[in-house]
Protein backbone atom coordinates (compact mmCIF):
# COMPACT_ATOMS: atom_id res chain seq x y z
CA UNK A 1 0.00 0.00 0.00
CA UNK A 2 0.86 2.08 -0.06
CA UNK A 3 3.42 1.52 1.15
CA UNK A 4 5.44 -0.89 -0.35
CA UNK A 5 3.06 -8.78 3.74
CA UNK A 6 3.50 -14.70 6.64
CA UNK A 7 0.32 -15.27 6.61
CA UNK A 8 -2.43 -15.54 9.26
CA UNK A 9 -5.39 -18.03 8.69
CA UNK A 10 -7.54 -15.68 6.93
CA UNK A 11 -5.06 -14.53 4.20
CA UNK A 12 -4.16 -18.46 3.96
CA UNK A 13 -7.81 -19.24 3.79
CA UNK A 14 -8.67 -16.39 1.04
CA UNK A 15 -5.59 -17.08 -0.84
CA UNK A 16 -6.61 -21.39 -0.77
CA UNK A 17 -10.26 -20.49 -1.94
CA UNK A 18 -8.71 -18.11 -4.84
CA UNK A 19 -6.43 -20.77 -5.84
CA UNK A 20 -9.43 -23.73 -5.83
CA UNK A 21 -12.08 -21.58 -7.52
CA UNK A 22 -14.98 -23.69 -5.42
CA UNK A 23 -18.39 -22.81 -5.20
CA UNK A 24 -17.65 -21.89 -1.57
CA UNK A 25 -15.12 -19.21 -2.04
CA UNK A 26 -17.28 -16.88 -0.78
CA UNK A 27 -18.14 -18.41 2.48
CA UNK A 28 -14.42 -19.50 2.77
CA UNK A 29 -13.12 -15.77 2.24
CA UNK A 30 -15.32 -14.33 4.55
CA UNK A 31 -13.53 -17.07 7.14
CA UNK A 32 -11.29 -14.02 8.60
CA UNK A 33 -14.30 -12.95 10.97
CA UNK A 34 -17.49 -15.21 12.21
CA UNK A 35 -20.83 -13.44 11.02
CA UNK A 36 -22.66 -12.79 13.88
CA UNK A 37 -24.31 -8.82 14.18
CA UNK A 38 -23.90 -5.85 13.04
CA UNK A 39 -23.41 -2.37 14.63
CA UNK A 40 -23.69 1.12 13.25
CA UNK A 41 -20.59 3.80 12.92
CA UNK A 42 -19.40 6.21 15.73
CA UNK A 43 -17.60 9.18 15.26
CA UNK A 44 -15.62 10.98 18.36
CA UNK A 45 -13.05 12.11 19.21
CA UNK A 46 -10.50 10.72 21.78
CA UNK A 47 -7.98 12.10 23.65
CA UNK A 48 -6.72 8.99 25.33
CA UNK A 49 -3.02 8.77 26.31
CA UNK A 50 -3.29 5.32 27.08
CA UNK A 51 -2.80 4.92 23.22
CA UNK A 52 0.78 5.55 23.95
CA UNK A 53 3.45 4.06 26.37
CA UNK A 54 7.34 4.66 26.73
CA UNK A 55 9.39 1.22 26.15
CA UNK A 56 12.40 1.87 28.98
CA UNK A 57 14.50 -1.10 29.75
CA UNK A 58 14.02 -3.05 26.92
CA UNK A 59 16.97 -5.26 26.32
CA UNK A 60 18.79 -3.82 22.75
CA UNK A 61 17.32 -0.54 23.86
CA UNK A 62 19.56 2.24 24.40
CA UNK A 63 17.77 5.06 25.69
CA UNK A 64 18.91 8.14 24.27
CA UNK A 65 19.80 10.44 27.49
CA UNK A 66 22.42 7.81 28.15
CA UNK A 67 23.68 7.42 24.29
CA UNK A 68 27.02 9.66 23.34
CA UNK A 69 26.43 12.09 20.40
CA UNK A 70 22.82 12.49 21.37
CA UNK A 71 21.84 15.25 18.57
CA UNK A 72 19.92 18.25 20.20
CA UNK A 73 16.22 17.20 20.33
CA UNK A 74 16.90 14.10 20.80
CA UNK A 75 15.93 14.23 24.72
CA UNK A 76 11.82 12.81 23.27
CA UNK A 77 13.18 10.03 22.21
CA UNK A 78 12.04 7.01 24.48
CA UNK A 79 14.47 4.66 22.85
CA UNK A 80 17.40 4.63 20.28
CA UNK A 81 18.34 1.98 18.58
CA UNK A 82 20.51 1.88 14.85
CA UNK A 83 20.03 5.40 13.97
CA UNK A 84 16.23 4.80 14.42
CA UNK A 85 14.25 7.32 17.42
CA UNK A 86 10.98 5.94 18.92
CA UNK A 87 8.91 9.47 19.53
CA UNK A 88 5.65 7.70 19.74
CA UNK A 89 4.05 4.22 20.27
CA UNK A 90 0.30 3.82 19.46
CA UNK A 91 -1.15 0.46 21.11
CA UNK A 92 -4.14 -1.05 20.13
CA UNK A 93 -7.14 -1.36 23.02
CA UNK A 94 -8.83 -4.82 21.42
CA UNK A 95 -7.95 -8.05 21.99
CA UNK A 96 -6.80 -9.90 18.85
CA UNK A 97 -7.89 -6.33 17.11
CA UNK A 98 -4.59 -6.35 14.98
CA UNK A 99 -3.70 -2.48 15.16
CA UNK A 100 -1.91 -1.85 11.30
CA UNK A 101 -2.55 -4.83 8.99
CA UNK A 102 -2.19 -2.14 6.17
CA UNK A 103 -1.62 1.76 6.61
CA UNK A 104 0.08 4.56 4.96
CA UNK A 105 2.89 7.55 5.17
CA UNK A 106 1.44 9.87 7.81
CA UNK A 107 -0.37 13.58 6.44
CA UNK A 108 -1.93 16.46 8.12
CA UNK A 109 -5.70 15.33 8.95
CA UNK A 110 -5.85 18.17 11.79
CA UNK A 111 -4.23 20.96 10.64
CA UNK A 112 -1.70 21.68 13.06
CA UNK A 113 1.25 21.32 10.37
CA UNK A 114 2.66 17.30 11.58
CA UNK A 115 1.26 14.85 9.80
CA UNK A 116 -1.14 12.36 11.29
CA UNK A 117 -1.33 8.59 11.38
CA UNK A 118 -3.99 6.51 10.17
CA UNK A 119 -4.32 3.10 10.49
CA UNK A 120 -7.03 -0.03 11.74
CA UNK A 121 -7.88 -2.79 13.94
CA UNK A 122 -9.55 -5.49 11.30
CA UNK A 123 -10.55 -7.53 14.11
CA UNK A 124 -11.99 -5.16 16.53
CA UNK A 125 -15.19 -6.90 18.09
CA UNK A 126 -18.75 -4.23 17.08
CA UNK A 127 -20.94 -5.82 19.71
CA UNK A 128 -20.51 -9.48 19.48
CA UNK A 129 -18.80 -9.20 15.32
CA UNK A 130 -15.62 -8.23 14.09
CA UNK A 131 -16.50 -5.71 11.99
CA UNK A 132 -13.33 -3.37 12.73
CA UNK A 133 -12.43 -0.08 13.11
CA UNK A 134 -10.06 2.57 11.89
CA UNK A 135 -8.44 5.30 13.62
CA UNK A 136 -6.16 8.71 13.14
CA UNK A 137 -3.80 9.83 15.56
CA UNK A 138 -2.24 13.55 16.47
CA UNK A 139 1.76 12.91 14.46
CA UNK A 140 2.57 15.81 17.47
CA UNK A 141 1.41 13.80 20.32
CA UNK A 142 -0.06 10.47 19.65
CA UNK A 143 -3.54 11.30 21.01
CA UNK A 144 -6.37 9.29 18.88
CA UNK A 145 -8.88 11.99 16.97
CA UNK A 146 -10.76 9.53 15.23
CA UNK A 147 -12.32 6.52 16.32
CA UNK A 148 -14.35 5.35 13.28
CA UNK A 149 -16.01 1.79 13.46
CA UNK A 150 -17.19 -0.66 10.69
CA UNK A 151 -21.24 -1.07 10.35
CA UNK A 152 -20.28 -4.28 7.62
CA UNK A 153 -20.89 -7.63 9.27
CA UNK A 154 -17.37 -9.36 9.58
CA UNK A 155 -16.08 -6.85 7.16
CA UNK A 156 -12.40 -6.99 8.21
CA UNK A 157 -12.88 -2.53 8.24
CA UNK A 158 -9.73 -1.06 8.70
CA UNK A 159 -7.81 -3.79 7.38
CA UNK A 160 -6.34 -1.04 4.88
CA UNK A 161 -6.43 2.23 5.71
CA UNK A 162 -4.76 5.40 4.27
CA UNK A 163 -4.75 9.48 3.96
CA UNK A 164 -4.98 10.84 0.94
CA UNK A 165 -4.63 14.13 -0.13
CA UNK A 166 -7.52 16.65 0.72
CA UNK A 167 -10.76 15.54 -1.83
CA UNK A 168 -13.26 18.06 0.09
CA UNK A 169 -11.72 21.28 -0.13
CA UNK A 170 -10.97 21.92 3.81
CA UNK A 171 -7.36 21.85 3.07
CA UNK A 172 -6.63 18.73 5.53
CA UNK A 173 -5.82 14.76 4.66
CA UNK A 174 -8.99 12.78 4.28
CA UNK A 175 -9.23 8.63 5.36
CA UNK A 176 -9.78 6.13 3.01
CA UNK A 177 -10.24 2.79 4.77
CA UNK A 178 -11.57 -0.87 3.32
CA UNK A 179 -13.49 -3.62 4.83
CA UNK A 180 -12.65 -6.51 2.06
CA UNK A 181 -15.06 -9.06 3.48
CA UNK A 182 -17.84 -6.91 3.64
CA UNK A 183 -21.53 -8.82 2.48
CA UNK A 184 -23.87 -6.63 0.27
CA UNK A 185 -26.82 -7.80 -1.11
CA UNK A 186 -26.01 -11.43 0.38
CA UNK A 187 -22.67 -11.49 -1.40
CA UNK A 188 -19.27 -11.03 -0.59
CA UNK A 189 -17.77 -7.69 -2.54
CA UNK A 190 -16.04 -5.27 0.03
CA UNK A 191 -16.59 -1.86 0.51
CA UNK A 192 -14.34 1.01 0.49
CA UNK A 193 -15.18 4.41 2.25
CA UNK A 194 -13.76 7.75 2.01
CA UNK A 195 -14.42 10.53 5.17
CA UNK A 196 -13.73 13.47 6.30
CA UNK A 197 -11.54 13.44 9.84
CA UNK A 198 -12.47 16.86 10.26
CA UNK A 199 -16.00 16.73 9.44
CA UNK A 200 -17.04 13.62 10.17
CA UNK A 201 -18.90 13.54 6.95
CA UNK A 202 -18.69 10.43 4.32
CA UNK A 203 -17.12 11.66 1.14
CA UNK A 204 -18.47 8.22 -1.17
CA UNK A 205 -18.49 5.45 -0.96
CA UNK A 206 -18.22 2.24 -3.59
CA UNK A 207 -19.08 -1.37 -3.41
CA UNK A 208 -17.32 -4.24 -4.98
CA UNK A 209 -18.85 -7.22 -7.28
CA UNK A 210 -19.95 -10.55 -6.36
CA UNK A 211 -17.05 -12.72 -4.77
CA UNK A 212 -14.23 -9.85 -4.59
CA UNK A 213 -12.53 -8.40 -1.85
CA UNK A 214 -12.83 -4.68 -2.85
CA UNK A 215 -10.16 -3.22 -0.80
CA UNK A 216 -7.49 -5.63 0.11
CA UNK A 217 -5.01 -3.14 -0.61
CA UNK A 218 -5.30 0.36 -1.35
CA UNK A 219 -2.48 2.60 -3.15
CA UNK A 220 -2.27 6.47 -3.93
CA UNK A 221 -1.94 6.70 -7.77
CA UNK A 222 -1.68 10.37 -8.41
CA UNK A 223 -4.03 12.42 -10.65
CA UNK A 224 -5.35 10.38 -13.95
CA UNK A 225 -8.66 12.67 -14.30
CA UNK A 226 -7.52 16.21 -14.50
CA UNK A 227 -8.84 17.31 -11.25
CA UNK A 228 -6.07 18.03 -9.88
CA UNK A 229 -6.82 15.48 -6.97
CA UNK A 230 -5.40 12.00 -6.55
CA UNK A 231 -6.83 9.22 -7.26
CA UNK A 232 -6.30 5.42 -5.77
CA UNK A 233 -5.33 2.00 -7.22
CA UNK A 234 -7.37 -0.24 -5.40
CA UNK A 235 -7.13 -4.06 -5.22
CA UNK A 236 -9.86 -6.38 -5.63
CA UNK A 237 -8.57 -10.10 -5.52
CA UNK A 238 -11.60 -12.67 -6.15
CA UNK A 239 -12.90 -16.06 -6.61
CA UNK A 240 -11.78 -16.65 -10.72
CA UNK A 241 -9.05 -14.02 -10.68
CA UNK A 242 -8.94 -10.31 -9.58
CA UNK A 243 -8.94 -7.19 -10.52
CA UNK A 244 -7.28 -3.51 -9.58
CA UNK A 245 -9.61 -0.32 -10.07
CA UNK A 246 -8.58 3.18 -10.33
CA UNK A 247 -10.94 5.37 -8.45
CA UNK A 248 -11.59 8.92 -8.40
CA UNK A 249 -10.28 10.46 -5.23
CA UNK A 250 -12.70 13.04 -5.64
CA UNK A 251 -15.98 11.07 -6.15
CA UNK A 252 -15.08 7.11 -5.50
CA UNK A 253 -16.35 6.82 -9.51
CA UNK A 254 -14.28 4.26 -11.43
CA UNK A 255 -12.16 5.46 -13.91
CA UNK A 256 -10.41 2.11 -15.24
CA UNK A 257 -10.39 -1.13 -14.61
CA UNK A 258 -7.01 -3.77 -14.82
CA UNK A 259 -7.66 -7.30 -14.86
CA UNK A 260 -5.74 -10.86 -15.49
CA UNK A 261 -6.35 -13.16 -18.53
CA UNK A 262 -5.16 -15.57 -16.34
CA UNK A 263 -7.51 -17.45 -13.50
CA UNK A 264 -7.05 -18.32 -10.14
CA UNK A 265 -3.84 -16.03 -9.60
CA UNK A 266 -5.36 -13.63 -6.77
CA UNK A 267 -4.48 -10.43 -9.32
CA UNK A 268 -4.79 -7.05 -7.14
CA UNK A 269 -3.02 -8.68 -3.79
CA UNK A 270 -1.20 -6.13 -3.56
CA UNK A 271 -1.05 -2.87 -5.42
CA UNK A 272 1.62 0.03 -5.52
CA UNK A 273 1.96 3.25 -7.62
CA UNK A 274 5.30 3.09 -9.43
CA UNK A 275 6.80 6.68 -11.57
CA UNK A 276 5.46 6.74 -14.79
CA UNK A 277 7.00 3.83 -17.28
CA UNK A 278 5.98 4.16 -20.59
CA UNK A 279 6.68 7.66 -20.98
CA UNK A 280 2.77 9.10 -20.92
CA UNK A 281 3.71 11.08 -17.72
CA UNK A 282 0.81 9.29 -15.61
CA UNK A 283 2.03 7.18 -12.47
CA UNK A 284 1.62 3.36 -13.55
CA UNK A 285 0.78 0.38 -12.14
CA UNK A 286 2.38 -2.04 -9.95
CA UNK A 287 0.51 -5.21 -9.08
CA UNK A 288 0.89 -8.75 -7.30
CA UNK A 289 -0.66 -12.31 -8.50
CA UNK A 290 1.11 -14.47 -5.84
CA UNK A 291 -1.16 -17.71 -6.93
CA UNK A 292 -0.18 -17.14 -10.44
CA UNK A 293 0.68 -20.44 -12.22
CA UNK A 294 3.56 -20.68 -15.13
CA UNK A 295 3.02 -23.48 -17.34
CA UNK A 296 4.94 -26.61 -16.24
CA UNK A 297 6.04 -25.09 -13.60
CA UNK A 298 3.31 -24.44 -10.81
CA UNK A 299 1.94 -21.61 -9.09
CA UNK A 300 5.34 -19.88 -8.68
CA UNK A 301 3.62 -16.22 -8.71
CA UNK A 302 3.89 -13.23 -10.93
CA UNK A 303 4.09 -9.35 -10.85
CA UNK A 304 3.70 -6.59 -13.59
CA UNK A 305 4.25 -3.39 -14.04
CA UNK A 306 0.62 -2.01 -16.62
CA UNK A 307 0.45 1.07 -18.04
CA UNK A 308 -2.14 2.92 -15.85
CA UNK A 309 -3.53 5.05 -19.30
CA UNK A 310 -3.39 2.23 -21.72
CA UNK A 311 -3.22 -1.13 -19.35
CA UNK A 312 -1.01 -2.42 -21.17
CA UNK A 313 1.48 -4.78 -19.30
CA UNK A 314 4.91 -3.44 -19.33
CA UNK A 315 6.96 -5.79 -17.71
CA UNK A 316 6.18 -8.97 -15.85
CA UNK A 317 8.03 -10.87 -13.55
CA UNK A 318 7.72 -14.77 -12.40
CA UNK A 319 8.98 -16.54 -9.54
CA UNK A 320 10.72 -19.68 -9.74
CA UNK A 321 9.34 -21.99 -6.17
CA UNK A 322 6.03 -23.11 -6.33
CA UNK A 323 4.05 -21.85 -2.80
CA UNK A 324 6.41 -19.04 -2.48
CA UNK A 325 4.09 -16.22 -3.23
CA UNK A 326 6.13 -14.37 -5.36
CA UNK A 327 4.39 -11.16 -5.66
CA UNK A 328 2.74 -11.08 -2.38
CA UNK A 329 4.56 -7.75 -2.02
CA UNK A 330 5.28 -5.29 -4.25
CA UNK A 331 6.74 -1.67 -4.68
CA UNK A 332 7.53 1.14 -7.00
CA UNK A 333 10.92 2.68 -5.75
CA UNK A 334 13.15 5.48 -6.81
CA UNK A 335 16.07 5.41 -8.95
CA UNK A 336 18.34 3.08 -7.95
CA UNK A 337 20.77 2.81 -11.04
CA UNK A 338 20.73 6.55 -12.28
CA UNK A 339 19.40 5.47 -15.48
CA UNK A 340 16.55 7.77 -14.96
CA UNK A 341 13.51 4.91 -14.89
CA UNK A 342 12.26 3.86 -11.43
CA UNK A 343 12.90 0.28 -10.38
CA UNK A 344 10.78 -2.29 -9.01
CA UNK A 345 10.97 -4.89 -5.80
CA UNK A 346 8.93 -7.64 -5.38
CA UNK A 347 8.90 -10.01 -2.69
CA UNK A 348 8.85 -13.87 -2.41
CA UNK A 349 7.92 -14.23 1.22
CA UNK A 350 6.86 -17.88 2.16
CA UNK A 351 8.07 -21.10 2.56
CA UNK A 352 5.07 -24.02 2.25
CA UNK A 353 3.83 -24.29 6.06
CA UNK A 354 6.81 -22.62 6.87
CA UNK A 355 8.81 -26.03 7.71
CA UNK A 356 10.93 -26.05 4.06
CA UNK A 357 14.20 -25.23 3.18
CA UNK A 358 14.13 -21.61 1.88
CA UNK A 359 14.40 -18.35 3.39
CA UNK A 360 11.88 -15.49 1.93
CA UNK A 361 13.66 -13.25 -0.68
CA UNK A 362 13.57 -10.01 -2.09
CA UNK A 363 14.22 -9.23 -5.16
CA UNK A 364 14.58 -5.68 -7.11
CA UNK A 365 14.44 -5.18 -10.59
CA UNK A 366 15.68 -2.82 -12.83
CA UNK A 367 12.67 -0.48 -14.65
CA UNK A 368 14.54 -0.18 -17.95
CA UNK A 369 16.17 -3.93 -18.40
CA UNK A 370 13.90 -5.89 -16.21
CA UNK A 371 17.27 -7.12 -14.86
CA UNK A 372 18.06 -8.09 -10.77
CA UNK A 373 19.90 -4.82 -9.28
CA UNK A 374 19.35 -6.75 -6.04
CA UNK A 375 18.70 -9.99 -4.36
CA UNK A 376 18.72 -10.42 -0.71
CA UNK A 377 17.46 -13.79 1.35
CA UNK A 378 16.21 -14.25 4.58
CA UNK A 379 17.94 -16.06 7.86
CA UNK A 380 16.03 -18.38 9.48
CA UNK A 381 13.61 -20.62 7.67
CA UNK A 382 9.97 -19.65 7.97
CA UNK A 383 10.80 -15.62 9.56
CA UNK A 384 8.71 -14.63 6.43
CA UNK A 385 11.16 -12.53 4.97
CA UNK A 386 10.34 -9.76 2.65
CA UNK A 387 6.19 -9.86 4.14
CA UNK A 388 6.96 -6.08 4.02
CA UNK A 389 9.30 -3.76 1.47
CA UNK A 390 8.40 -0.54 2.00
CA UNK A 391 10.64 3.05 0.60
CA UNK A 392 12.98 4.16 3.26
CA UNK A 393 13.91 7.56 2.00
CA UNK A 394 17.58 8.28 2.28
CA UNK A 395 18.77 6.88 5.18
CA UNK A 396 21.99 7.02 5.11
CA UNK A 397 22.77 10.68 2.95
CA UNK A 398 24.44 9.46 -0.16
CA UNK A 399 21.66 10.75 -2.21
CA UNK A 400 19.84 7.80 -3.32
CA UNK A 401 16.75 5.86 -1.64
CA UNK A 402 17.12 3.12 0.41
CA UNK A 403 14.83 -0.06 1.49
CA UNK A 404 13.25 -1.38 4.41
CA UNK A 405 12.28 -5.20 4.68
CA UNK A 406 10.84 -7.11 7.45
CA UNK A 407 10.34 -10.75 8.51
CA UNK A 408 7.80 -11.08 11.28
CA UNK A 409 8.00 -14.61 12.13
CA UNK A 410 11.73 -14.24 13.14
CA UNK A 411 12.68 -16.07 16.19
CA UNK A 412 14.82 -14.29 18.77
CA UNK A 413 16.03 -16.96 20.64
CA UNK A 414 13.91 -18.56 22.46
CA UNK A 415 11.29 -15.60 21.61
CA UNK A 416 9.60 -17.34 18.29
CA UNK A 417 7.87 -14.78 15.88
CA UNK A 418 9.35 -11.63 17.92
CA UNK A 419 9.91 -10.01 14.15
CA UNK A 420 12.51 -8.10 12.65
CA UNK A 421 13.48 -5.26 10.04
CA UNK A 422 16.48 -4.00 8.29
CA UNK A 423 16.71 -1.26 6.68
CA UNK A 424 19.14 -1.73 3.35
CA UNK A 425 20.77 0.94 1.21
CA UNK A 426 19.12 1.12 -2.20
CA UNK A 427 22.92 1.68 -3.74
CA UNK A 428 24.94 -1.38 -2.42
CA UNK A 429 22.50 -3.69 -0.60
CA UNK A 430 24.06 -3.41 2.49
CA UNK A 431 21.95 -3.23 6.22
CA UNK A 432 22.27 0.09 7.65
CA UNK A 433 20.48 0.00 10.66
CA UNK A 434 18.16 -3.06 12.04
CA UNK A 435 15.39 -3.51 14.80
CA UNK A 436 14.35 -6.36 16.29
CA UNK A 437 11.22 -7.32 18.83
CA UNK A 438 11.31 -7.55 21.98
CA UNK A 439 8.98 -10.25 23.08
CA UNK A 440 7.43 -13.25 21.91
CA UNK A 441 4.67 -12.94 19.26
CA UNK A 442 4.76 -9.34 18.32
CA UNK A 443 5.20 -9.80 14.52
CA UNK A 444 7.26 -7.19 14.69
CA UNK A 445 7.26 -5.35 11.04
CA UNK A 446 4.30 -6.57 9.74
CA UNK A 447 3.94 -3.53 7.97
CA UNK A 448 5.95 -0.87 7.41
CA UNK A 449 5.33 2.97 5.78
CA UNK A 450 7.61 5.82 4.98
CA UNK A 451 7.10 9.21 6.54
CA UNK A 452 8.78 12.06 4.76
CA UNK A 453 8.96 13.65 8.69
CA UNK A 454 7.78 12.99 11.80
CA UNK A 455 6.36 14.78 14.58
CA UNK A 456 7.94 18.08 15.69
CA UNK A 457 11.36 16.66 14.39
CA UNK A 458 10.89 17.62 10.74
CA UNK A 459 12.52 14.23 10.03
CA UNK A 460 12.00 11.55 7.93
CA UNK A 461 10.92 8.61 9.37
CA UNK A 462 8.93 4.72 9.27
CA UNK A 463 6.14 3.90 10.77
CA UNK A 464 6.49 -0.02 11.75
CA UNK A 465 3.69 -1.94 13.40
CA UNK A 466 3.86 -5.26 15.40
CA UNK A 467 0.70 -6.84 14.87
CA UNK A 468 0.07 -9.60 17.02
CA UNK A 469 2.15 -7.47 20.40
CA UNK A 470 0.09 -8.40 23.71
CA UNK A 471 -0.97 -4.61 24.99
CA UNK A 472 -1.71 -3.62 28.16
CA UNK A 473 -2.64 -7.35 29.10
CA UNK A 474 -5.00 -7.68 25.63
CA UNK A 475 -3.49 -10.20 23.69
CA UNK A 476 -2.95 -9.77 19.77
CA UNK A 477 -3.99 -6.14 20.11
CA UNK A 478 -1.01 -5.11 17.90
CA UNK A 479 1.05 -1.43 18.06
CA UNK A 480 2.37 0.47 15.67
CA UNK A 481 5.58 2.71 16.76
CA UNK A 482 6.58 5.58 15.01
CA UNK A 483 10.99 6.54 14.26
CA UNK A 484 12.35 9.38 13.48
CA UNK A 485 15.67 9.10 11.38
CA UNK A 486 18.77 10.24 13.56
CA UNK A 487 20.03 12.52 10.96
CA UNK A 488 17.70 14.87 8.61
CA UNK A 489 18.49 13.84 5.10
Amino acid sequence: MASCRAFREPERSLLKSMSTGSAETTQQMATAAILVRNRPNRVGLVPDRSHWIDYIGAALVTLCLGLAGCQRGDAQCLRVVGGLCLLHRLAGDAEGGELGFRFAPPRDATGDGIADIAAGARFTAIGTSQSGETSVWSGADAQRVLRWQGDALDGLFGHAAILIPDVDGDGLADLVAAAPTATIAGAQRGVVTARSPRSGRILWSVVGERGEALGWDLAIAGDHTGDGLSDLFVGAPGADSGKVYLISGRDGRIVRVYSSARTNDSFGWYVAAVADMDGDTSTDLVVGSPLAAAPGRGQVGAAAVISSARGAVLREWWGTTPGSLFGEVVCGIGDLDSDGTAEIAISAPHTDAQSGVRQGEVFVYSGATGAVIHHFKGRQIGELYGRMVARAGDFDGDGGEDLAISAPWYRAGTMNRAGRMEIRSGRTGSVLAALTGDGPRRWLGWHIARAANIGATGRPGLLVSSLRSRENALAGAGAIEIYAYQRAH
